[in-house]
């Protein structure tokens, strides 16, 4: 998961991230 890899949360766009999730707060 994302929240366990910071890392990979930093190389993943915030965007795609949010999407994945479904936080869409742009």
């Amino acid at each position: 998961m994302y929240l366990n890899t910071p890392d990979k949360m930093q190389n993943e766009t915030p965007l795609h991230l949010a999407s994945k999730f479904g936080h869409y707060d742009a």
